[in-house]
């Protein structure tokens, strides 16, 4: 393959995640993918570490993915996987401060500037997904994936749509982060933000609302 064995389970690091969890079921790296930037679902199983992890992780795999093997495009798809989720992971808590701080200027900046970019990153991966994707599969079941993928770009540009509807006083108030964020797995509230449960089913993930019986 032209990689090393450790540089081959490099691929792992994204799920590995910052705690390195061993549990084969927590996959950090798909509910930080879809975790909504405007219900927060998973923002209290994140702390400041995380944004420079996934940096790093994505760094190490775009400078394998630059390898020439067969199997290189893997390592791209991953690496601008991690990209995602460094810009990604932490937005909802940056949204929800400022937020509750009424701090316009901040929420102007990630409105304009920040979830912008998610986008543009999103947007690669996509393409670096299809590729693969393509390669490996038949195309019939990518269809699932353009919905899944597609509804996160639809809902950051609406949580795009939501903030500057609040900024230019169209709404008096941005219902989804007047709510208190919880943890996820209903823990105690003096618990740490790690988590380590069987959370790999997007429906789970997504949304609180009923997706599969309409």
């Amino acid at each position: 393959s032209g990689y090393t064995v450790e540089e081959f389970f490099a691929l792992c690091k994204p799920n590995h995640g910052v705690t390195e969890t061993e549990s084969p079921y927590s996959c950090p790296a798909k509910y930080l993918l879809f975790n909504d930037v405007l219900m927060g679902l998973f923002d209290r199983h994140t702390n400041d570490s995380y944004p420079p992890f996934y940096e790093a992780v994505a760094m190490e795999l775009e400078d394998l993915a630059k390898r020439e093997s067969r199997i290189s495009y893997i390592f791209d798809t991953l690496s601008k996987l991690s990209a995602v989720i460094a810009k990604k992971c932490r937005i909802g808590v940056a949204l929800k401060s400022a937020y509750d701080a009424k701090d316009k200027e901040a929420l102007k900046d990630i409105a304009s500037n920040k979830l912008p970019e998610i986008l543009r990153l999103v947007d690669e991966f996509y393409k670096a997904f299809r590729y693969q994707w393509f390669k490996e599969n038949r195309r019939g079941g990518f269809d699932v994936q353009d919905l899944r993928i597609g509804g996160l770009i639809k809902r950051i540009k609406t949580a795009i749509d939501v903030i500057n509807m609040y900024l230019s006083g169209e709404i008096e108030k941005i219902e989804e982060l007047e709510i208190n964020r919880l943890y996820f797995d209903c823990r105690p509230e003096d618990s740490t933000g790690d988590l380590n449960l069987g959370i790999n089913m997007y429906e789970r993930m997504a949304t609180v609302n009923i997706t599969s019986r309409f």
